[in-house]
């Protein structure tokens, strides 16, 4: 039978070193790994935050929109519209004087050629479901500008 070395100092301390080095980066790792669950909690709390923000933004506007139609269709039904100036900015519009029939022509004519560019721009380009319905919605009421003229 093999009788083992007594341990010597140097040996013992070199030991007692390697342990406490040990405790030392295990005590380190679960520092950093309760430092990082607390970022990644903070992380999920501020993304769950801006999905609401954004839900809540999204219903705002879907109920501005509507209230926006609502006014639209009173003003239509009351002989008034929505008018657009040279320069894109929208103006409430009073029930409209009769245009000379050359002059009526000619806008009925540039009213074909903004439904065939609408038309094309629906089919064509990339746009979001939001925005192909906006598109869809100006189309039907051009056409209908130009049915009721």
């Amino acid at each position: 039978m093999q009788t083992s070395a007594p341990i010597t100092a140097p040996d013992r301390t070199v030991q007692n070193l390697r342990r406490r080095l040990e405790r030392w980066e295990l005590d380190h790792l679960r520092r950093l790994a309760a430092e990082l669950q607390e970022r990644l909690d903070r992380a999920l709390d501020e993304a769950e935050r801006a999905k609401e923000e954004r839900d809540r933004a999204w219903e705002s506007a879907a109920s501005w929109q509507r209230h926006a139609e609502n006014l639209q269709q009173e003003l239509w039904e009351a002989g008034g519209g929505i008018g657009i100036t040279q320069d894109g900015d929208l103006l409430v519009a009073g029930p409209a004087k009769a245009a000379p029939p050359a002059e009526r022509d000619a806008l009925l004519a540039s009213l074909d050629g903004v439904l065939e560019i609408a038309d094309q721009v629906i089919e064509h380009a990339k746009l979001t479901r939001d925005e192909q319905r906006a598109f869809a919605n100006a189309r039907e009421l051009l056409a209908r500008i130009k049915s009721e003229s």
